[in-house]
């Protein structure tokens, strides 16, 4: 399992870095115009897992930039920094 360390900040928009936990390469960057985007990724990585978890996440989100650590499938890694590997689209 893949783990990807998810930066997000916001600045008129949300603008959400992510860097490979092992080689501290930033593997992607992305934006979006709503938190819940940002919730959403995070929740798939596994990142709110439990009530401290999530209370952490939203009190990043009031302020304005935070950090978690997502937990990704391979294949939510490959579809994250865009690799295809034969798959019909």
């Amino acid at each position: 399992m893949p783990y990807v360390y998810m930066r997000f900040t916001f600045d008129q928009r949300w603008t959400c870095d992510f860097t490979n936990q092992f080689t501290q390469q930033r593997v992607r960057r992305l934006r979006f115009t709503d938190a819940g985007k940002i919730r959403k990724l995070a929740q798939r990585g596994k990142a709110l897992t439990d009530l401290s978890s999530k209370n952490n996440f939203e009190h990043a989100v009031r302020n304005g930039g935070g950090g978690v650590i997502l937990e990704l499938s391979e294949f939510q890694y490959d579809k994250l920094i865009g690799k295809n590997h034969g798959r019909i689209q």
